[in-house]
């Protein structure tokens, strides 16, 4: 019995180390570089957008950006990311930028998720009207 518990302790031990070992490898990720969208949606797969830091501050711009996402008033050279900054637990808060029916630009608040160093989750901070801005997968394409 003495020594299952004593495995038991070991194994929780393990599994703690590698946890924050985990974590603190994502505190370390730089979003410097840039950065493709994977989608099924075609109308935004592919789309790439650039990071840049100023202080302890990072901003995305649009790079490039597919046909649809030029007929839905997207453009290179537009902030699409800005504030960038590191939280809590190994994630990033940003502002990130949506166009509106009338072609406006509007800001909705999300957290960047590192699944590795060269692969991040988007996902909102809140829900928005259009799920599929809920939750995006980018890649980074180019380091900095």
């Amino acid at each position: 019995m003495k020594n299952i518990l004593k495995l038991f302790l070991f194994s929780v031990m393990v599994l703690c180390l590698f946890s924050y070992v985990n974590l603190n490898a994502q505190e370390n990720y730089s979003m410097e570089g840039t950065w493709k969208r994977v989608s099924t949606d075609e109308s935004v797969a592919g789309a790439q957008v650039n990071v840049i830091k100023k202080g302890d501050v990072y901003s995305g711009k649009f790079i490039l950006v597919t046909q649809q996402m030029t007929q839905a008033c997207y453009d290179t050279g537009e902030i699409k990311w800005f504030n960038i900054k590191k939280g809590s637990k190994g994630l990033y808060n940003m502002s990130d930028m949506y166009k509106r029916e009338d072609c406006s630009s509007g800001f909705t608040d999300k957290y960047i998720e590192f699944v590795d160093e060269n692969t991040i989750n988007i996902t909102a901070m809140g829900i928005v009207s259009n799920t599929d801005e809920n939750f995006q997968v980018w890649i980074r394409v180019e380091q900095k």
